[in-house]
């Protein structure tokens, strides 16, 4: 699940949205990513746009990856 400002929305592309619940100024978006493997590569190219949600382990692989970068500049 994918959370994102009502502005951004166009920015996500073409991807297969299965749900969309608006809350406010955002929408909380339930997407097909298929597999890990496209979801990783798939969050990464949205990080600026959207926050990722659910599930935990992608979550927690955007975490890392932001770390990472955060790194390199620190």
């Amino acid at each position: 699940m994918l959370k994102v400002d009502l502005q951004h929305v166009q920015a996500l592309g073409n991807l297969e949205i299965i749900s969309v619940v608006e809350e406010g100024e955002q929408q909380l978006l339930t997407v097909n990513m298929y597999d890990y493997e496209s979801a990783c590569n798939t969050v990464l190219k949205l990080m600026s746009y959207a926050e990722m949600v659910e599930p935990a382990v992608l979550r927690e692989f955007v975490i890392e990856r932001i770390s990472t970068m955060f790194g390199k500049y620190t």
